[in-house]
């Protein structure tokens, strides 16, 4: 899993090739997460997943369905795990979440 996550962060995913890679690996990612749900706790542990979702997250990275794949494997880690979920406070990813949110209703309201 640390593997997985640390090509994440060396891909770059403006290149198409690399989307495709990035793409793939969170597909891997939630494919674990789908037969073993009680992995999310390890995975946010071990890794630096966290880190990454709110990094590509951001208001400065353009949309694509990396992006939103992102997004997903986000609430599946935070979606039934309390630890996972204080842990994302910890590192400030509340804040960051709701930094979208307001980006995101400015651009609607405008």
């Amino acid at each position: 899993m640390e593997g997985l996550v640390q090509n994440l962060f060396r891909l770059d995913a403006e290149k198409e090739d690399d989307s495709e890679g990035v793409h793939k690996i969170l597909n891997v990612i939630e494919n674990i997460l789908e037969i073993k749900p009680n992995t999310a706790e390890y995975i946010v542990d071990n890794t630096k997943i966290f880190i990454w979702i709110l990094k590509k997250l951001s208001p400065k990275t353009p949309f694509d369905d990396n992006k939103l794949y992102a997004s997903e494997i986000l609430a599946i880690l935070v979606q039934h795990n309390r630890t996972n979920q204080f842990t994302l406070g910890k590192i400030g990813g509340i804040e960051h979440i709701l930094t979208l949110i307001a980006v995101f209703l400015c651009l609607l309201l405008t």
